[in-house]
């Protein structure tokens, strides 16, 4: 337990550390009165749309920017937003949180908007918070952009009913800058209220063919690979000569790690998705005062995973994670050895259980996103029990290794 402490107060200190910890990256603002402020900004991994940015300037003074005191700002070749008072709809989209009549509710505020394309005829933006994404449209002819109107409710029936009214307003700015749309109206149909749709779209519309678009925050994938020294172990308790002052035995073996990494926005890299699997063969021995048992075991760990780097600069990243271990184990050559016997009741030879779960807690260190080193422990986890006899045992496992990355963030 020493090793998962070190891990816990670890990741805690890093924690509170993050939140202090900026990432400042060329950009600019567009103040009210239209002058263009060059600096850097504090650019973050903005789930939702920003309410306000912090600027710091050549002279490293930080200012803090709102749609109500800026007119727009960029992050240069990443992301640009602009400010923008607009009419917003506010029902839900959520299936379990709808209601049984068309909520037409609107809010009226002053907010920055995301820049998805900026193109010949339409602009596209899109702005998302905690109840969902709304794509917007700001036409040529129009000063005012307008919101692509996607609804839904229940019937009287309690039947999901949707309103695709975006469908029909996607139609009328084909028909304005595209003639001869007809052929456009028919891949409008069959789209669906996303963002690779309505961009799609949206750039047919403007004339292009391909799909284009502001850098922006990419999502993106990478692949690892790496070893792990692994020290397992194996302690039984109840009834059993196993439980007889225990000696804590711990068993070392190598074992193999491949995964791969989904990075929701990859120009910021604070919030890594990882999918893990690990394989190793080890030789487990449980050893007390009154009996010896072993077991060979053959293991493939599969780990959803989510990490998070607490630090987070291009060179060097901290990070702590967690989620959970599914074991699927062979288990042969099972050996159980009593010299003193001090129960007398009989311990079932059963083989121990090929499939069992652990949580595993994670922290480690990254460098030029390419080699990552950590440490982690997986809680005790019953795998070899028995109701008759009144036994069980846990397995206690900890990793010390590294991965090499393959990817570019």
């Amino acid at each position: 337990m020493k090793l998962y402490y070190k891990l816990f107060f670890t990741a805690l200190f890093f924690s509170t550390l993050s939140f202090a910890q900026s990432n400042f990256k060329p950009g600019y603002v567009v103040t009210l009165p239209g002058d263009t402020l060059k600096g850097s900004i504090d650019y973050k991994e903005w789930n939702n749309n920003p309410e306000d940015i912090r600027f710091k300037d050549n002279a490293n003074k930080i200012t803090t920017y709102s749609a109500i005191n800026a007119k727009a700002f960029g992050i240069n070749g990443l992301d640009y937003f602009k400010a923008y008072k607009i009419s917003l709809s506010m029902d839900e989209v959520d299936q379990g949180k709808l209601k049984n009549q068309y909520d037409s509710t609107k809010l009226i505020g002053t907010v920055f908007l995301k820049t998805i394309i900026d193109g010949k005829y339409l602009t596209l933006y899109t702005y998302t918070d905690d109840i969902k994404t709304r794509f917007i449209v700001l036409s040529k002819e129009n000063k005012q952009p307008q919101e692509l109107n996607h609804h839904f409710y229940l019937n009287n029936s309690n039947q999901v009913m949707e309103i695709d009214r975006y469908k029909i307003e996607l139609k009328s700015y084909a028909d304005t800058y595209m003639p001869n749309s007809e052929k456009l109206h028919s891949k409008i149909d069959a789209i669906s209220y996303n963002s690779s749709d309505i961009t799609k779209v949206v750039n047919l519309i403007n004339g292009d063919d391909q799909k284009k678009g502001v850098i922006g925050s990419e999502s993106s994938f990478r692949y690892f690979a790496g070893a792990a020294l692994n020290g397992s172990q194996l302690k039984y308790s109840g009834i059993t000569d196993l439980s007889v002052n225990s000696q804590n035995y711990i068993n070392y073996f190598p074992q193999i790690n491949l995964g791969i990494d989904y990075l929701p926005n990859a120009n910021v890299g604070r919030l890594i998705l990882r999918g893990e699997l690990n394989f190793y063969s080890a030789k487990l021995k449980s050893v007390s005062n009154n009996a010896v048992k072993e077991m060979q075991q053959l293991t493939l760990t599969v780990s959803p995973q989510v990490i998070y780097n607490v630090y987070n600069t291009q060179p060097v990243k901290i990070f702590v994670g967690s989620g959970f271990l599914l074991h699927l184990s062979s288990n042969s050559n099972v050996t159980y050895n009593v010299i003193n016997p001090h129960f007398t009741v009989p311990v079932n030879q059963k083989k121990p259980a090929s499939a069992w779960f652990t949580i595993p807690v994670k922290a480690g260190i990254s460098l030029n996103n390419k080699v990552e080193i950590y440490g982690n422990y997986n809680f005790a986890a019953g795998f070899d029990e028995d109701s008759f006899a009144a036994y069980n045992g846990k397995i206690t496992s900890f990793q010390i290794g590294f991965n090499y990355l393959f990817g570019k963030k």
